[in-house]
């Protein structure tokens, strides 16, 4: 957290290489501390900073895996609402996330999903598509 700090909102300019050190060398699971230790060392969270420090698609890495380290569940639920919500169905997306986390925790996502939007999954895969390939998703739901 105080590298992070010093590569970035510390000084003038930002130190990329120390970011995608930080992000790209340590596992998620220590990176979420990292994001806990920054949060309670600083004024804002680590989320912030990168926010405030980086652009573009290198921001949206580092967000991307902030995001997936801190709440892995609530990340799959929001890229399966974006998937889900709006004009048309990102069939790519929701199919990669289903098949991917059916017998990890699809289960724990489901549950998640339902607790961010208030509606369920199942709901949405069921207004969302038709026919055979509503049913193969709702089976792979269920």
């Amino acid at each position: 957290a105080k590298a992070l700090y010093k590569a970035g909102e510390g000084r003038l300019g930002t130190n990329e290489a120390r970011f995608v050190d930080v992000f790209c060398r340590r596992s998620f699971p220590q990176l979420a501390l990292v994001a806990e230790h920054y949060a309670a060392q600083h004024p804002h969270d680590l989320r912030t900073a990168v926010v405030s420090e980086t652009s573009g698609n290198f921001r949206a890495a580092l967000l991307t895996m902030l995001d997936y380290a801190c709440s892995r569940y609530e990340f799959f639920a929001h890229v399966l609402h974006r998937a889900l919500d709006g004009i048309g169905t990102s069939n790519n997306v929701l199919q990669h996330v289903l098949i991917n986390r059916m017998d990890i925790d699809l289960k724990t996502i489901q549950a998640v999903y339902k607790q961010l939007y208030h509606e369920s999954l199942d709901a949405m895969v069921k207004s969302d598509t038709s026919g055979d390939y509503r049913r193969a998703l709702l089976a792979m739901l269920s």
